[in-house]
């Protein structure tokens, strides 16, 4: 299999963990009972973590940098797949997995709290998680 090919692969695992994130993210926002809430923002913290993982993972930047170096011999569809990818993960490859969970996890709470503050019309119950994320 190219490296092109394996790049593609890794970039459609990566969209389907943002859609599956995203789908639970609706859902949290709309239908989701409040005691449920919480749980979904784990999963949601799992899934974009999985994704990074995946980035970061030596396959995906051997396929990756491999598939830079022929990017002037590419179609201008695989070229831009290729420069954007590759901005990602120079944004992305110092970030802690740890710390993109954590972050994650305080981001899906400050949700949940600022819900609850918009119901209730008091901005305080928002204003510890706002100063975490």
């Amino acid at each position: 299999m190219k490296k092109l090919d394996v790049l593609k692969e890794s970039l459609k695992k990566a969209e389907n963990f943002r859609a599956a994130a995203s789908y639970i993210s609706f859902d949290m926002a709309t239908i989701s009972p409040e005691n449920a809430k919480p749980n979904e923002g784990e999963l949601i913290a799992f899934l974009e973590n999985e994704e990074l993982k995946m980035r970061k993972d030596p396959s995906y930047v051997s396929a990756l940098l491999s598939s830079l170096k022929a990017v002037d011999s590419m179609n201008e569809w695989e070229r831009a797949m290729v420069l954007l990818a590759y901005r990602a993960y120079r944004m992305e490859k110092h970030i802690p997995e740890e710390e993109a969970y954590s972050f994650s996890l305080q981001e899906q709470q400050a949700f949940i709290d600022w819900e609850k503050a918009k119901d209730s019309a008091d901005f305080s119950i928002f204003s510890d998680s706002l100063q975490k994320v």
